[in-house]
């Protein structure tokens, strides 16, 4: 079963549903931008700045959603929600959500050769242990 940005209210509680309407209205939903054609990157700012990640099929359906936060209840969060929402408002009134910082970085990041890339990947594992690590997940590699 697909679930659509367009009824998404038929799958929540009417508690998470008022949840993520008062995080709208508050104005906590720090940036929102648009990376490729369906997928949507948000900072929701809560108990700390939360990382949200939608994607859209071409219907409109939710295809993959992400967050950060540690809510597990349910598959779909607050700040997802507030963030669907938000998305599904904005088509509604036919007001675009921009490319932003991803996109820019992609643009400058296809700039670089493969020897300048593998230089900025070592600098970023150089600053912080938290890079390193991050790092080291994303390459899938094994450390003793």
């Amino acid at each position: 079963m697909s679930i659509s940005i367009n009824n998404i209210e038929e799958f929540v509680t009417e508690a998470m549903l008022y949840k993520a309407q008062e995080i709208i209205s508050k104005g906590v939903i720090e940036s929102i931008e648009q990376y490729k054609t369906n997928e949507y990157l948000a900072i929701v700012s809560g108990t700390k700045n939360y990382s949200v990640n939608i994607v859209l099929d071409s219907k409109s359906n939710l295809f993959t959603h992400r967050c950060d936060c540690p809510y597990d209840a349910s598959p779909i969060c607050k700040h997802k929600l507030a963030v669907i929402c938000h998305i599904k408002n904005s088509i509604k009134q036919g007001l675009a959500i921009l490319p932003g910082i991803l996109t820019q970085t992609e643009e400058v990041l296809n700039t670089y050769n493969s020897e300048q890339l593998r230089q900025l990947i070592i600098e970023l594992i150089k600053q912080n242990h938290h890079n390193r690590r991050l790092i080291i997940q994303l390459l899938d590699m094994q450390i003793d």
